[in-house]
């Protein structure tokens, strides 16, 4: 993928970023060529993506169109992330998650935990703290993304998933 300066991108779990400009550093004596991008809406966040790094750039991706938000909020009941009971396993599982960065597992996490979070409280109980951390960063990355691509404030993502989610 060949990305422009001004476009955004969604960067790994960073979230959505302008391409800034490309620029020139030099460390250990070496030259290399960066994307300088700025996290949307903190203008004042700034990350440095090597030109030539494919691993690095595999992170990043355009947002996604109304209509692939729309059509991903459709199927996120046709596969599902299985609570895993063994808190270490479930919580690398999750961060790997996070790390890619992929929408559609993002939104199935938060459904999953969710749900645990719901039968917990049906039951007098908390969600584990760790879980209540990683259900919070997976909604903060999708209402970073969702807000942007549809026009809305970040508080309001979770009434038009909860919409779009009951039309289908």
């Amino acid at each position: 993928m060949t990305f422009d300066i001004g476009e955004y991108v969604v960067y790994g779990h960073s979230g959505v970023c302008r391409i800034e400009e490309k620029v020139t550093r030099e460390f250990d004596r070496q030259k290399h060529d960066y994307f300088l991008l700025k996290l949307v809406p903190d203008n004042n966040s700034t990350l440095f993506v090597p030109c030539d790094n494919e691993i690095l750039l595999s992170n990043m991706r355009y947002p996604l169109t109304r209509d692939e938000i729309d059509s991903l909020l459709s199927e996120v009941d046709e596969q599902r992330v299985e609570w895993i009971e063994d808190k270490r396993e479930r919580g690398s599982y999750f961060r790997t998650i996070m790390q890619d960065g992929n929408p559609k597992q993002l939104l199935q996490t938060i459904r999953c935990i969710y749900l645990k979070k719901q039968e917990l409280i049906n039951k007098n109980k908390a969600l584990p703290g760790a879980d209540e951390k990683m259900l919070q960063d997976c909604e903060r990355l999708i209402s970073n993304e969702f807000s942007f691509v549809l026009g809305i404030e970040t508080g309001k993502v979770s009434e038009y998933i909860a919409a779009v989610i009951q039309k289908s």
